[in-house]
This record gives C-alpha cells, sequence and structure tokens, in this order.
C-alpha cells in the first residue's frame, strides 16, 4: 500500500489553494463528461457487465486491435496486481525510481525481486522487467524502439510497461498494437491520468491476447463500476486528439525558473512533471513550510532510491506556478 501519495490535500484541512502533488493535470478532463454521467446516474441501480467487455470493444476499436486483446481494469492498480498475481513467482527486476505499487504487487505474489537502475542491467535470471514510461517521478521517457528491440532480443522475458503518462509526452511511446504483435509486451494505460477523473480509477491492459487470457483469469468481477464504464465509453466516442505541447512548454518555463531560486534544482523531464533536487535535506519540512503557504508538493523521499533531498512537481496552469515560485522562495532556507 503506498503511503505518503500525491493528491493529499484532504491532511491540510481546505488549506492548499495550489496543489502540484498530483501528476493528474485538471484541465484534460474533457468537456461534457460530467454533465453526461449526471444524465447517467441511474446506472448505479444495475451491475455493469463481469468484465466490462462492451467497454473493451470501445477501446479496441479506438486503438486499431481486437477487443481480446484489452482488459479494462479498476485503474492502473488493479492492472498492476493482476499481472503480478498472473506471472505469480516470476524473477522480477524494477527499474527505479518509480512508483512503489510495482515492488508491492510484486512481494504480494512471491516474486524473487531485483531494483535495477536502468533496463540494461537485467540478467539472464530475470524473467519479468517492470519498467513506468515515461516514469514516475522523474517524467523521463525511454527510447519506444530500443524497448522493442530488447523485447526482441529477450522472448523468454515479459516487460510490463506502465504507459499511464503516455499522453503527457511529446516523444513516442510503444503502440497497443507493437505490443500485440511483440507478444511478450504487457502495456499498462490510465484513462484516469489521461482524462483527469482520478475518482472513477479506469485503467486498462493491451496485450496479445494469451495474456489477456491469462490476466482475465485472476481478475474479479465486476471490478470497474458502471460509471466508470459509462466514462470509458463515452470518451472512445467523443475525446479528440490532445495537444499536451502547451503543458510542455509551460513545464519547462517553471523548471527554467525554479532552477534559478538558490537551494534547488529542477531535473531534466520529458513530461509535465519533474523531480526537483534540494541542495539540503529538508523535502519533508519544505512540504510543510509551503502547505502553510496554501500550496502542495510531492514529497518524494518514499520512492525506493530517494530521499529528503527530492520534491516531485507537476506543471498546473501558469497563474498557479507563479504562486509556486512565489513560495518556493519565501520558504528555502538554506
Amino acid at each position: 500500500m503506498i503511503r505518503g501519495h500525491g493528491d493529499d490535500s484532504f491532511a491540510y484541512g481546505g488549506a492548499i489553494r495550489h496543489d502540484f502533488s498530483s501528476n493528474v493535470i485538471t484541465a484534460l478532463q474533457p468537456q461534457g463528461l460530467t454533465a453526461h454521467l449526471q444524465q447517467r446516474i441511474s446506472l448505479i441501480d444495475h451491475y455493469p457487465q463481469p468484465a466490462a467487455e462492451q467497454l473493451a470493444e470501445s477501446i479496441a476499436g479506438r486503438l486499431g486491435i481486437m477487443p481480446d486483446e484489452v482488459l479494462p481494469t479498476n485503474g492502473a492498480t488493479e492492472a498492476i496486481y493482476l499481472v503480478a498475481a498472473a506471472y505469480r513467482g516470476a524473477t522480477s527486476a524494477i527499474v527505479e525510481p518509480t512508483f512503489s505499487e510495482y515492488a508491492d504487487a510484486c512481494r504480494i505474489n512471491s516474486h524473487a525481486l531485483r531494483r535495477i537502475a536502468a533496463v540494461e542491467q537485467c540478467d539472464g535470471s530475470t524473467t519479468m522487467l517492470w519498467l513506468c514510461n515515461p516514469n514516475n517521478p522523474t517524467g523521463r521517457l525511454a527510447d519506444n524502439k530500443s524497448l522493442l528491440d530488447f523485447a526482441r532480443s529477450h522472448g523468454d522475458m515479459m516487460l510490463a510497461i506502465d504507459q499511464s503518462y503516455e499522453h503527457a509526452t511529446l516523444g513516442e511511446t510503444i503502440s497497443a498494437a507493437e505490443a500485440v504483435e511483440a507478444g511478450n509486451i504487457i502495456l499498462i494505460h490510465s484513462m484516469t491520468k489521461r482524462f483527469a477523473m482520478p475518482g472513477l480509477r479506469l485503467g486498462f491492459v493491451t496485450a496479445a491476447r494469451d495474456i489477456i487470457c491469462r490476466l482475465a483469469d485472476k481478475k474479479q468481477p465486476w471490478s470497474v463500476n458502471a460509471l466508470a464504464v459509462e466514462a470509458g465509453m463515452w470518451l472512445c466516442r467523443n475525446a479528440g486528439a490532445l495537444d499536451i505541447s502547451p503543458y510542455i512548454k509551460e513545464c519547462r518555463w517553471l523548471q527554467n525558473e525554479i532552477n534559478g531560486i538558490d537551494g534547488i534544482e529542477a531535473l531534466p523531464s520529458d513530461t509535465t512533471f519533474f523531480l526537483a533536487r534540494l541542495c539540503n535535506p529538508c523535502s519533508t519540512a519544505l512540504k510543510e513550510r509551503l502547505a502553510g503557504e496554501g500550496v502542495l508538493v510531492r514529497n518524494a523521499n518514499n520512492f525506493h532510491s530517494l530521499d529528503e533531498h527530492y520534491l516531485r512537481i507537476a506543471t498546473q496552469e501558469h497563474e498557479s506556478n507563479i504562486q509556486l515560485l512565489n513560495a518556493l522562495r519565501k520558504c528555502i532556507r538554506l
């Protein structure tokens, strides 16, 4: 169970006015989604399909693959635990620092676990590789062609690649069709993140049909609720293409401004969020001081291999970003 996660403004009694702690970009929620769900509230009177089969068909049609190559899940987190359960007892390598749920899911399912800093550090004993791409919390993107080449040259190894932030980068990620063709790549996707609806919990897996079948055997029925299914189907019909470039541009501006503040350095990122490294190990204290100014950031000290030198910051609208900069200048104490 993750502790010390982002989006924890509930802990501050309504004092937070600018939230940089969550990687969800609120502005990405399409107009009309909330109104549509309000009109469909009567869906809660009935059970949804046990495996959200109709939603799988909609997602497959949008991605150009077959419905049996898609598995809808209760957020990306359910997908992570399903993968670990379906390959129980695997020898897993996790590229870190990264989301803690990969390691937790592996431990629960008796995986032999190795923590590595790069894909190339996998050895011959590894049967499953876990990678977040783009990575949380660093925001860095691994080259998709290199990953596909790695998968081809390691046919006996399963690659579990969490692409929850695939929408938040201008770089290329592995497509669903490429994962299906590879036969040893499991892609985890997040509609929660892409469409800014974390409370609904909606994700899905794309992979070759034999892998999807193996995951489905471990899945509880009705794990995706009726409103989440309805949201997913509405989004498949109505959501247009996303231009993330304005958010990337704003993120680069914010990083540059932060790098002008003594005591803190914004590290390179390929997404709309990034790690900030502090000269002094004070991430816990700084988070609390910033919260006192109505600004919330993510303390990154509970990511494995990181410590009190690191915060994670997710870029927001320009006016909020200015408030963050003002609060940082006030609260950093060398």
